[in-house]
């Protein structure tokens, strides 16, 4: 029988790095391949990590959530298609245009949240004054900015 500590060390120990990735992976503006590369990176180190019922219903849970992803493969296929490793003539899937497209597609829910939150703001009922050119201007301001 495990005591607190000894859990919260194996915990810290075996499973600090996915705080750090997903902090990652919820950075607005970045490349496909670096996202896929971050999930393929936690995928690897979360099936090297042996010891316990704890990782077993993990590694359980992390299997049916990607089994259930059937999408997750097409943006890996397109990652190796961007990174340049895809040398295979297999586009049928995806024209090239479509496929450098998801150079920047985000692969968490995050961006688009944002955006919606951004856009409820703007659109707030003290603001139905708003004439088109000013409200364009605020939507460019809200769009270029750093969050």
């Amino acid at each position: 029988m495990w005591n607190i500590k000894s859990e919260l060390a194996y915990i810290s120990s075996n499973y600090g790095f996915l705080s750090e990735t997903i902090i990652k992976l919820e950075t607005p503006g970045q490349k496909l391949v670096k996202q896929i590369e971050l999930v393929t990176t936690a995928i690897e180190a979360l099936n090297s990590i042996k010891g316990s019922s704890v990782s077993n219903s993990i590694l359980c849970k992390l299997n049916s959530v990607i089994a259930k992803n059937d999408r997750f493969e097409d943006l890996k296929f397109i990652a190796t298609f961007l990174n340049g490793e895809n040398s295979s003539n297999d586009t049928e899937k995806y024209t090239i245009n479509e496929a450098v497209a998801f150079k920047f597609a985000p692969i968490t829910l995050v961006e688009i949240e944002r955006s919606f939150s951004m856009y409820k703001n703007i659109l707030r009922s003290n603001r139905q004054s708003f004439l088109f050119d000013n409200l364009s201007q605020v939507f460019v301001f809200y769009c270029n900015q750093n969050i």
